[in-house]
Protein backbone atom coordinates (compact mmCIF):
# COMPACT_ATOMS: atom_id res chain seq x y z
CA UNK A 1 0.00 0.00 0.00
CA UNK A 2 1.14 3.78 -0.81
CA UNK A 3 1.18 5.41 2.19
CA UNK A 4 -0.40 8.43 0.59
CA UNK A 5 -3.57 7.91 1.70
CA UNK A 6 -5.26 7.21 -1.73
CA UNK A 7 -6.56 3.51 -0.86
CA UNK A 8 -8.24 4.06 2.39
CA UNK A 9 -10.08 7.44 1.28
CA UNK A 10 -13.58 7.31 0.22
CA UNK A 11 -14.27 9.31 -3.14
CA UNK A 12 -18.37 9.66 -2.51
CA UNK A 13 -17.55 11.00 1.06
CA UNK A 14 -16.31 14.75 1.23
CA UNK A 15 -12.73 15.63 2.47
CA UNK A 16 -12.32 12.18 3.28
CA UNK A 17 -8.73 11.35 4.73
CA UNK A 18 -8.83 8.02 6.36
CA UNK A 19 -10.61 4.88 7.41
CA UNK A 20 -11.48 4.80 11.31
CA UNK A 21 -10.71 1.27 12.23
CA UNK A 22 -13.16 -0.45 14.74
CA UNK A 23 -10.23 -0.55 17.04
CA UNK A 24 -9.08 3.33 16.92
CA UNK A 25 -12.84 3.51 17.78
CA UNK A 26 -12.52 2.07 21.19
CA UNK A 27 -10.12 4.63 21.82
CA UNK A 28 -12.75 7.65 21.01
CA UNK A 29 -13.86 7.39 24.98
CA UNK A 30 -10.37 8.35 25.79
CA UNK A 31 -8.04 11.46 25.77
CA UNK A 32 -4.49 11.97 25.34
CA UNK A 33 -2.37 15.82 26.37
CA UNK A 34 1.05 16.56 26.13
CA UNK A 35 2.92 20.04 27.11
CA UNK A 36 5.46 22.22 26.25
CA UNK A 37 7.04 25.01 28.38
CA UNK A 38 7.95 27.85 26.13
CA UNK A 39 10.73 30.13 27.95
CA UNK A 40 10.40 33.60 26.39
CA UNK A 41 6.94 35.97 24.55
CA UNK A 42 4.71 34.17 22.32
CA UNK A 43 2.70 36.07 19.69
CA UNK A 44 -0.58 35.27 19.78
CA UNK A 45 -0.91 35.90 16.04
CA UNK A 46 2.06 33.62 14.83
CA UNK A 47 0.89 31.33 17.01
CA UNK A 48 -2.30 30.90 15.22
CA UNK A 49 -0.20 30.96 12.12
CA UNK A 50 1.91 28.07 12.92
CA UNK A 51 -1.75 26.28 13.90
CA UNK A 52 -3.17 26.57 10.89
CA UNK A 53 0.06 25.78 8.99
CA UNK A 54 -0.10 22.22 10.92
CA UNK A 55 -3.10 21.94 10.19
CA UNK A 56 -2.54 21.87 6.64
CA UNK A 57 0.41 19.24 7.30
CA UNK A 58 -1.06 16.92 9.40
CA UNK A 59 -4.54 16.55 8.49
CA UNK A 60 -6.15 14.71 11.03
CA UNK A 61 -5.77 18.04 13.47
CA UNK A 62 -9.03 19.16 11.25
CA UNK A 63 -10.76 16.27 11.30
CA UNK A 64 -14.13 14.75 12.12
CA UNK A 65 -15.99 11.56 12.06
CA UNK A 66 -18.55 10.67 9.31
CA UNK A 67 -20.69 7.33 9.65
CA UNK A 68 -21.57 5.92 6.10
CA UNK A 69 -25.12 3.56 5.34
CA UNK A 70 -23.29 0.84 7.28
CA UNK A 71 -22.00 2.63 10.20
CA UNK A 72 -18.46 2.45 9.00
CA UNK A 73 -16.74 5.41 10.45
CA UNK A 74 -14.06 7.37 8.17
CA UNK A 75 -12.45 10.51 9.08
CA UNK A 76 -13.01 13.55 6.91
CA UNK A 77 -12.06 17.65 6.89
CA UNK A 78 -14.69 19.12 4.96
CA UNK A 79 -16.55 21.41 6.88
CA UNK A 80 -14.92 21.41 9.74
CA UNK A 81 -14.85 24.32 12.11
CA UNK A 82 -11.36 26.47 12.77
CA UNK A 83 -8.70 25.24 15.16
CA UNK A 84 -9.73 25.50 19.29
CA UNK A 85 -7.05 27.70 20.59
CA UNK A 86 -8.31 29.20 23.82
CA UNK A 87 -5.41 31.69 25.81
CA UNK A 88 -5.16 31.89 29.41
CA UNK A 89 -3.18 34.07 31.67
CA UNK A 90 -0.85 31.63 33.68
CA UNK A 91 -0.67 32.20 37.18
CA UNK A 92 1.55 29.33 38.70
CA UNK A 93 3.78 26.41 37.57
CA UNK A 94 1.27 23.96 38.05
CA UNK A 95 -1.80 25.45 36.34
CA UNK A 96 -1.67 23.47 33.44
CA UNK A 97 -3.06 20.71 35.91
CA UNK A 98 -6.30 21.98 36.74
CA UNK A 99 -6.25 22.87 32.79
CA UNK A 100 -6.25 19.30 31.43
CA UNK A 101 -8.81 18.28 34.01
CA UNK A 102 -11.04 20.46 32.71
CA UNK A 103 -10.58 19.61 29.03
CA UNK A 104 -10.98 16.14 30.11
CA UNK A 105 -14.42 16.65 31.30
CA UNK A 106 -15.65 19.28 28.09
CA UNK A 107 -16.50 16.51 25.04
CA UNK A 108 -15.46 16.34 21.53
CA UNK A 109 -18.09 16.82 19.05
CA UNK A 110 -16.68 13.99 16.97
CA UNK A 111 -19.06 14.47 13.90
CA UNK A 112 -18.52 17.96 14.20
CA UNK A 113 -14.48 18.57 14.58
CA UNK A 114 -11.62 19.09 15.39
CA UNK A 115 -11.09 16.39 17.54
CA UNK A 116 -8.50 18.61 18.85
CA UNK A 117 -7.79 21.78 21.21
CA UNK A 118 -5.25 23.75 21.90
CA UNK A 119 -4.46 25.71 25.16
CA UNK A 120 -1.61 28.78 25.55
CA UNK A 121 -1.10 29.28 29.26
CA UNK A 122 0.36 33.17 28.47
CA UNK A 123 2.79 34.94 30.55
CA UNK A 124 5.39 37.38 28.62
CA UNK A 125 8.50 35.08 30.25
CA UNK A 126 7.16 31.43 30.35
CA UNK A 127 4.21 30.13 28.58
CA UNK A 128 2.75 26.48 28.54
CA UNK A 129 1.14 25.02 25.42
CA UNK A 130 -1.21 22.41 26.06
CA UNK A 131 -2.45 19.57 22.85
CA UNK A 132 -5.56 17.94 24.20
CA UNK A 133 -6.57 15.76 21.61
CA UNK A 134 -9.06 12.55 21.05
CA UNK A 135 -7.12 9.53 21.47
CA UNK A 136 -8.72 7.75 18.09
CA UNK A 137 -7.11 10.05 16.21
CA UNK A 138 -3.58 10.12 17.77
CA UNK A 139 -1.36 8.65 20.34
CA UNK A 140 1.80 9.86 22.34
CA UNK A 141 4.23 9.73 19.89
CA UNK A 142 2.11 11.59 17.39
CA UNK A 143 1.33 14.90 19.99
CA UNK A 144 5.39 15.08 20.44
CA UNK A 145 6.11 15.36 16.29
CA UNK A 146 2.98 17.89 16.63
CA UNK A 147 4.12 20.43 19.14
CA UNK A 148 7.86 19.57 17.63
CA UNK A 149 5.83 20.71 13.79
CA UNK A 150 4.06 24.07 15.78
CA UNK A 151 7.50 25.27 17.30
CA UNK A 152 9.44 25.17 13.90
CA UNK A 153 6.14 26.88 11.88
CA UNK A 154 6.45 29.61 14.35
CA UNK A 155 10.23 30.24 14.09
CA UNK A 156 10.58 29.46 10.23
CA UNK A 157 7.37 31.24 9.49
CA UNK A 158 8.07 31.09 5.90
CA UNK A 159 9.42 27.41 5.52
CA UNK A 160 7.70 24.99 2.81
CA UNK A 161 5.00 22.28 4.42
CA UNK A 162 4.50 18.90 3.04
CA UNK A 163 0.95 17.29 3.51
CA UNK A 164 1.64 13.68 5.55
CA UNK A 165 -1.77 11.61 5.16
CA UNK A 166 -2.06 9.29 7.77
CA UNK A 167 -1.34 5.39 6.89
CA UNK A 168 -4.10 2.57 8.14
CA UNK A 169 -2.89 1.28 11.37
CA UNK A 170 -4.85 -2.06 10.54
CA UNK A 171 -2.57 -2.32 7.28
CA UNK A 172 0.89 -1.92 9.46
CA UNK A 173 0.40 -4.59 12.64
CA UNK A 174 1.80 -8.30 12.68
CA UNK A 175 -1.04 -10.70 11.04
CA UNK A 176 -1.81 -13.61 13.52
CA UNK A 177 -1.40 -17.49 12.47
CA UNK A 178 -4.65 -18.60 10.00
CA UNK A 179 -6.08 -20.84 12.66
CA UNK A 180 -6.05 -17.36 14.89
CA UNK A 181 -7.42 -14.95 11.89
CA UNK A 182 -10.12 -17.69 11.57
CA UNK A 183 -11.39 -18.09 14.75
CA UNK A 184 -11.30 -14.47 15.37
CA UNK A 185 -13.57 -13.84 12.12
CA UNK A 186 -15.89 -16.37 13.42
CA UNK A 187 -16.04 -14.50 16.71
CA UNK A 188 -16.78 -11.12 15.24
CA UNK A 189 -19.06 -12.27 12.53
CA UNK A 190 -20.88 -13.46 15.49
CA UNK A 191 -21.69 -10.37 17.45
CA UNK A 192 -22.11 -7.93 13.54
CA UNK A 193 -24.92 -10.91 13.71
CA UNK A 194 -26.12 -10.10 16.84
CA UNK A 195 -25.95 -6.56 16.57
CA UNK A 196 -27.50 -5.94 13.60
CA UNK A 197 -30.46 -8.20 14.97
CA UNK A 198 -30.43 -5.49 17.55
CA UNK A 199 -28.86 -1.66 16.09
CA UNK A 200 -28.17 0.56 18.88
CA UNK A 201 -25.62 3.71 17.75
CA UNK A 202 -23.55 5.64 20.30
CA UNK A 203 -25.01 9.11 19.31
CA UNK A 204 -23.43 12.17 20.44
CA UNK A 205 -25.59 12.77 23.66
CA UNK A 206 -24.68 9.18 24.31
CA UNK A 207 -21.41 10.44 24.40
CA UNK A 208 -22.21 13.33 26.31
CA UNK A 209 -23.93 11.65 29.06
CA UNK A 210 -21.27 8.95 29.44
CA UNK A 211 -18.27 11.38 29.86
CA UNK A 212 -20.39 13.53 32.53
CA UNK A 213 -21.87 10.18 34.31
CA UNK A 214 -17.93 9.23 34.59
CA UNK A 215 -16.92 12.47 35.62
CA UNK A 216 -19.21 12.70 38.42
CA UNK A 217 -17.90 9.34 40.03
CA UNK A 218 -14.37 9.41 39.88
CA UNK A 219 -12.05 12.67 39.47
CA UNK A 220 -9.46 13.32 37.43
CA UNK A 221 -5.54 13.24 38.73
CA UNK A 222 -2.14 13.40 37.37
CA UNK A 223 1.17 11.99 39.44
CA UNK A 224 4.10 13.89 38.44
CA UNK A 225 7.30 11.91 37.77
CA UNK A 226 10.56 13.56 37.02
CA UNK A 227 14.42 12.98 36.86
CA UNK A 228 17.07 15.54 36.60
CA UNK A 229 19.81 14.35 33.69
CA UNK A 230 21.77 12.57 35.94
CA UNK A 231 19.09 10.59 37.32
CA UNK A 232 18.06 9.28 34.04
CA UNK A 233 21.45 8.25 32.62
CA UNK A 234 21.37 6.36 36.42
CA UNK A 235 18.60 4.74 35.60
CA UNK A 236 19.11 3.83 32.08
CA UNK A 237 22.53 2.25 33.64
CA UNK A 238 20.54 0.62 36.61
CA UNK A 239 18.46 -1.12 33.83
CA UNK A 240 20.97 -2.48 31.76
CA UNK A 241 22.77 -3.80 34.82
CA UNK A 242 19.93 -6.09 35.61
CA UNK A 243 18.51 -7.44 32.46
CA UNK A 244 15.51 -5.12 31.84
CA UNK A 245 14.77 -2.07 29.83
CA UNK A 246 13.14 1.26 31.31
CA UNK A 247 9.71 0.60 29.73
CA UNK A 248 9.84 -2.94 31.85
CA UNK A 249 11.39 -0.83 35.19
CA UNK A 250 8.69 1.15 34.84
CA UNK A 251 5.74 -1.22 34.44
CA UNK A 252 7.14 -2.86 37.04
CA UNK A 253 7.32 -0.10 39.12
CA UNK A 254 3.54 1.02 38.67
CA UNK A 255 2.32 -2.59 39.44
CA UNK A 256 4.24 -3.18 42.54
CA UNK A 257 3.09 0.63 43.77
CA UNK A 258 -0.72 -0.54 42.80
CA UNK A 259 -0.36 -4.32 44.62
CA UNK A 260 0.95 -2.07 47.54
CA UNK A 261 -1.77 -0.19 47.77
CA UNK A 262 -4.94 -1.77 46.66
CA UNK A 263 -3.77 -5.69 46.34
CA UNK A 264 -3.30 -7.60 43.69
CA UNK A 265 -5.31 -7.79 41.03
CA UNK A 266 -7.82 -10.56 41.07
CA UNK A 267 -6.44 -14.39 38.90
CA UNK A 268 -8.80 -13.54 35.80
CA UNK A 269 -7.89 -10.11 35.75
CA UNK A 270 -4.17 -10.59 35.87
CA UNK A 271 -2.93 -9.72 32.14
CA UNK A 272 -1.37 -6.31 31.52
CA UNK A 273 -0.81 -4.56 28.06
CA UNK A 274 2.58 -3.24 26.51
CA UNK A 275 2.06 -0.70 24.40
CA UNK A 276 4.64 0.51 21.59
CA UNK A 277 4.72 2.96 18.67
CA UNK A 278 4.41 0.85 15.56
CA UNK A 279 6.75 3.16 13.21
CA UNK A 280 9.46 1.74 15.03
CA UNK A 281 8.69 -1.64 13.82
CA UNK A 282 7.99 -1.23 10.19
CA UNK A 283 10.31 -1.89 7.76
CA UNK A 284 9.52 0.52 5.48
CA UNK A 285 9.43 4.60 6.70
CA UNK A 286 5.99 6.03 6.80
CA UNK A 287 7.34 9.42 7.94
CA UNK A 288 6.45 11.67 11.04
CA UNK A 289 2.89 10.83 10.51
CA UNK A 290 0.36 12.60 13.00
CA UNK A 291 -2.20 9.48 13.51
CA UNK A 292 -3.19 6.51 15.93
CA UNK A 293 -0.39 4.52 15.18
CA UNK A 294 0.40 2.38 18.08
CA UNK A 295 -0.44 -1.46 18.83
CA UNK A 296 0.47 -3.61 21.82
CA UNK A 297 0.89 -7.26 23.04
CA UNK A 298 -1.35 -8.48 26.18
CA UNK A 299 -0.22 -11.29 28.45
CA UNK A 300 -0.72 -12.75 31.72
CA UNK A 301 1.55 -11.24 34.34
CA UNK A 302 1.69 -10.21 38.06
CA UNK A 303 4.20 -8.52 40.25
CA UNK A 304 5.50 -11.39 42.35
CA UNK A 305 6.14 -9.90 46.19
CA UNK A 306 8.60 -12.74 47.43
CA UNK A 307 11.15 -11.68 44.16
CA UNK A 308 13.89 -8.89 44.09
CA UNK A 309 12.12 -5.76 42.08
CA UNK A 310 14.83 -6.35 39.40
CA UNK A 311 14.25 -9.84 39.05
CA UNK A 312 9.84 -9.03 38.61
CA UNK A 313 11.64 -6.13 35.59
CA UNK A 314 13.68 -8.73 34.28
CA UNK A 315 11.41 -11.36 34.02
CA UNK A 316 9.06 -8.59 32.15
CA UNK A 317 11.50 -7.65 29.83
CA UNK A 318 12.17 -11.80 28.91
CA UNK A 319 8.51 -11.78 27.95
CA UNK A 320 8.21 -8.61 26.24
CA UNK A 321 11.40 -9.81 23.90
CA UNK A 322 9.11 -13.29 23.22
CA UNK A 323 6.18 -11.58 22.02
CA UNK A 324 8.07 -8.85 20.00
CA UNK A 325 9.86 -11.46 18.40
CA UNK A 326 6.73 -13.75 17.57
CA UNK A 327 5.01 -10.71 16.38
CA UNK A 328 7.90 -9.96 13.89
CA UNK A 329 7.80 -13.33 12.83
CA UNK A 330 3.95 -13.30 12.37
CA UNK A 331 4.43 -10.26 10.39
CA UNK A 332 7.25 -11.67 8.12
CA UNK A 333 4.99 -14.86 7.16
CA UNK A 334 2.18 -12.31 6.75
CA UNK A 335 4.41 -10.83 3.85
CA UNK A 336 5.24 -14.29 2.90
CA UNK A 337 1.82 -15.47 1.91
Amino acid sequence: MNHDGQKTRRTDIPGCVSYLSNFERLWSLANVAMIARIIGDVSKADLKQALDKVRYMHPLIGSRIIFDDRNVAWLSIDAVPETVLRIVSRTSETQWLDEIRHENMMPFEREKGPMIRFIHLYSPKVSELIVFANHSICDGMSLAILIRDILICYSEPLKEAQVLYPPTTADHIPRGSLLSRLAKKAIIGYYNNQWKKRLHYLSQADYNELIAFYWCKYQSSIVLLQLGPDETFDLIARCRENGSTVGSALTAAFLAAYQDVIGPFPKKRRRITIAYDLRRHLRECVGDVFCFFAWGTTFPFSYDGRKSFWKNAQDLHVITQKKGRQARCLEHRAILF
